[in-house]
């Protein structure tokens, strides 16, 4: 079993080569941006299965929209996306879903203004998430079925960048949608308890936070 010494290791590595390829990305010509997308999508899908890893894309996410991350695809205009088909790709073939994490990371860096964008606001990116996590709560916290205790390797990197998304942005918004579905939890499953006590535990966290964080 490797240490938690090797994990470490294997991080620092993987945020290395993540960074060289990104760097890369963002000097090579519109045309040949191709190659280093999906390096980077392939490195990013590594660094998602952990809490450190989803730090290590954040710390680089305002660079993505510059670099040409997006570019050639639908994600290339953040105005342009609906949080009602964030759940297909999230749930999607491929690099899809984790196209989908990477573009909720850049959002999220416009939310909190590590980086401005001439089409999006830092209040529209934050508004955008909110949305985004109120509609997939169930990928937060999955009810308790043999399907979910099947869950695959990018179930869990989903539910960790969900979850990452809802400490840093720290929004009241997003407690409403948690209550929300805590009611409909408990008038549905009253047996799904520990799932409720979960997003209790969240809301509890993100009141914290409000009342230490002035809203952006």
């Amino acid at each position: 079993m490797a240490s938690a010494t090797d994990h470490d290791a294997v991080l620092r590595d993987t945020a290395l080569e993540f960074e060289h390829w990104l760097e890369r990305l963002e000097t090579s010509r519109p045309f040949a941006k191709g190659l280093q997308q999906t390096r980077i999508f392939s490195l990013a899908r590594k660094l998602l299965q952990s809490d450190a890893g989803i730090d290590v894309l954040y710390r680089h996410a305002h660079r993505f929209d510059a670099g040409g991350l997006f570019l050639g695809s639908d994600w290339d205009q953040p105005e342009l996306l609906q949080a009602s088909l964030v759940r297909g790709t999230l749930t999607g073939e491929g690099d899809l879903p984790v196209l989908e994490c990477l573009s909720a990371l850049r959002f999220l860096a416009i939310a909190r203004g590590d980086v401005s964008h001439p089409a999006m606001s830092a209040d529209a990116a934050r508004v955008y998430l909110e949305d985004v996590i109120a509609r997939n709560l169930d990928l937060l916290f999955p009810e308790a079925t043999e399907v979910t205790r099947q869950a695959t390797p990018m179930d869990n990197r989903i539910r960790r960048l969900l979850q990452f998304l809802v400490d840093h942005l720290g929004a009241a918004g997003i407690v409403e949608a948690l209550a929300v579905e805590c009611e409909r939890v408990l008038l549905q499953r009253p047996i799904m308890i520990q799932r409720v006590e979960d997003m209790l535990r969240t809301v509890s966290r993100i009141m914290q936070d409000v009342s230490r964080t002035p809203r952006l």
